[in-house]
């Protein structure tokens, strides 16, 4: 009995540092949450500048220096945002990012669920309020036009 509970410690104590860290992810998506407007059907853009993953199935690109997005990813996808270096965004429209879009990373796709405007000083101020920091961009965007969908 003594030996199964030597056995069990080491997986009990990485439970419990796992559920720390999903903890973690949580409460910061719920910093962006707070500081996101309103669902937007669709975002005109000229380029993405940067992105990066918030969460599990949430994204923040930036437009432009003042214009950043939460997009929240339709789930059950598992993109391994985390750890992506690189992510093909699929218009249906040209230089617009929308509800019908999808988002691509390793071979795995999923459609955008929501995009909403996001407050980025007000997030950076709280993070930093509970000693923490945006995280740097991730890596390359590419964007293409899904000419199958019949968009313009």
């Amino acid at each position: 009995m003594r030996k199964f509970m030597l056995f069990l410690l080491p997986l009990f104590i990485a439970a419990c540092a796992a559920s720390g860290e999903q903890r973690d992810k949580f409460d910061e998506m719920a910093v962006y949450d707070r500081h996101a407007g309103a669902t937007q059907s669709w975002v005109r853009y000229t380029s993405i500048r940067n992105w990066y993953a918030v969460g599990i199935h949430s994204v923040v690109f930036e437009m432009d220096r003042n214009r950043h997005y939460l997009v929240e990813l339709i789930g059950p996808c598992d993109l391994d945002l985390d750890s992506a270096i690189a992510m093909r965004l699929v218009n249906t429209r040209r230089n617009v990012l929308s509800e019908f879009d999808r988002v691509v990373v390793g071979g795995q796709q999923c459609q955008i669920q929501s995009i909403r405007r996001l407050d980025l000083e007000a997030v950076q101020a709280e993070l930093e309020d509970k000693d923490r920091s945006l995280p740097d961009g991730q890596g390359s965007l590419e964007t293409e036009t899904d000419q199958s969908s019949g968009g313009t």
